[in-house]
């Protein structure tokens, strides 16, 4: 059976999100001088962003997907706690002590698809400490390290992103201030890699933000490349 390698997934992500950079730096350099610069590049940053994030998502996604397709056992393991625990509560100890699951060595990936997202959405995770946990129940060790590992820093990063990307598209005022409470503890200071990345000041227009330069990069690329370097160690 042909299983999905993880290398190809992370490959496809460096592309799509190298292309879309390269979009982006095309589009800023056809808005100078035009009438309406700043306001356009303050819309193409928000834009640009979103669609990275949503990039991001769906990376981790296959990636969760194509790990549990590489070795399945842990999947199956947990799969067969979570049936045992749902026939302990309807029933009792005893029943559930005598369940058993016929296991497979090799499933399609399309047939765990289908396990885990029965309804035909990407497999989606709140924040980091939630993509961690289903990690180390659902894909063997040996695949999970990078997920488990994932620092501080970087769980900070990926959590802020997504915040950002939720008031983009929702623009709640609940989404504004969950954005701005995690832009205030993203930097983490000098010599951290998010450095430039965060604001200590209530953020309105984020795509004024985001379209701002730090250290001769506008911030949103600063956020594209900090997504790809920490997308290479999952």
């Amino acid at each position: 059976m042909r299983k999905v390698k993880p290398a190809d997934v992370k490959s496809s992500f460096n592309s799509l999100v190298t292309e879309k950079k390269s979009y982006f730096l095309r589009q800023v350099s056809s808005l100078k001088g035009t009438e309406h610069e700043m306001k356009d590049l303050s819309l193409l940053s928000e834009m640009t962003f979103h669609s990275l994030y949503v990039e991001f998502e769906c990376f981790v996604s296959d990636l969760v997907l194509a790990y549990i397709n590489r070795d399945p056992s842990a999947y199956q393991q947990d799969l067969l706690a979570r049936a045992k625990e749902s026939v302990r509560s309807k029933f009792d100890d005893w029943t559930a002590s005598r369940l058993i699951l016929k296991t497979e060595k090799n499933i399609k990936i399309d047939e765990i698809e289908r396990l885990i997202d029965p309804k035909n959405f990407n497999v989606t995770f709140k924040d980091v400490v939630t993509l961690k946990s289903k990690a180390d129940r659902w894909i063997c060790p040996v695949y999970s390290a990078g997920i488990a590992a994932i620092s501080a820093a970087d769980e900070r990063l990926i959590d802020t992103t997504h915040s950002i990307r939720d008031f983009i598209a929702h623009q709640s005022v609940h989404s504004k201030t969950n954005m701005n409470n995690m832009l205030r503890t993203v930097d983490g200071g000098s010599g951290c890699p998010n450095a430039g990345l965060g604001s200590t000041q209530a953020i309105h227009n984020v795509g004024s933000f985001l379209k701002a330069s730090v250290s001769n990069q506008r911030r949103v690329l600063r956020y594209a490349d900090r997504l790809l370097s920490i997308a290479q160690t999952l």
